[in-house]
């Protein structure tokens, strides 16, 4: 099963979504999306999702282009 997490920067920018096998993230964690690495610096549990596609909301910072 995959987890689906929208993702977002501290200034509300939408950039995408993260899909993953593994549920157990944490604040600090990083992560590559494509060719973009994140850092989680939050994560909003949002009641509004049960039900939804999304597992929940990560809060990102943009850490760069890794090849």
């Amino acid at each position: 099963m995959a987890f689906k997490f929208r993702l977002y920067l501290a200034s509300g920018e939408d950039v995408g979504t993260f899909a993953t096998a593994a549920p157990d993230w944490k604040v600090g964690d990083d992560f590559r999306d494509g060719y973009a690495r994140y850092r989680i610096t939050d994560i909003v549990v949002d009641e509004d999702l049960h039900g939804d596609e999304f597992h929940g909301v990560f809060v990102v910072t943009p850490l760069g282009i890794s090849n």
